[in-house]
């Protein structure tokens, strides 16, 4: 169990970029030195542009000198454009060149998520292409668990 205090939640709804309405929404939440996403798509590059400074905002709130790991829960649909996607990619291998990769990234989606199996063709690609150690689940307490074997937030 970690410090109460060590919760810091932030939202792409934080951050306003581009000229038209974001679609979806990505809520990131730390627990200690893992994230907790939850993604409600579908996605534009707008939501997209918004989530990527989303995450290094709240990248900040990690201890640095410790690993981290990140479990994304699918919600609605993990769909999105072209454009969209092309903006997610380039922005996490800046993310990536900038950070340290996590120690893990755990993806949960029930059978109901639209496109998630496309989805996660593509982003497996990306991730693989990083040496990211990626894994999908049905369940966030599968993904939890599957996270919680990595001791992210032991007392080292």
């Amino acid at each position: 169990m970690t410090n109460p205090e060590q919760h810091t939640t932030v939202a792409s709804t934080d951050f306003k970029v581009g000229q038209f309405a974001m679609h979806g929404q990505v809520k990131l939440t730390t627990d200690g030195n893992i994230l907790l996403y939850e993604s409600t798509g579908p996605f534009n590059i707008e939501t997209i542009k918004a989530f990527t400074a989303a995450r290094a905002s709240i990248h900040l709130k990690l201890d640095a000198s410790k690993p981290y790991a990140a479990i994304v829960h699918w919600r609605n649909s993990a769909l999105m454009p072209l454009d969209a996607f092309a903006a997610y990619e380039a922005g996490y291998v800046k993310f990536l060149r900038e950070n340290q990769c996590p120690h893990a990234l755990a993806w949960a989606s029930g059978p109901d998520v639209e496109g998630m199996d496309f989805m996660i063709a593509r982003f497996t690609k990306v991730f693989d292409e990083h040496g990211i150690n990626f894994k999908c689940f049905a369940t966030t307490a599968e993904a939890r668990s599957w996270v919680d074997s990595y001791n992210i937030n032991s007392a080292s």
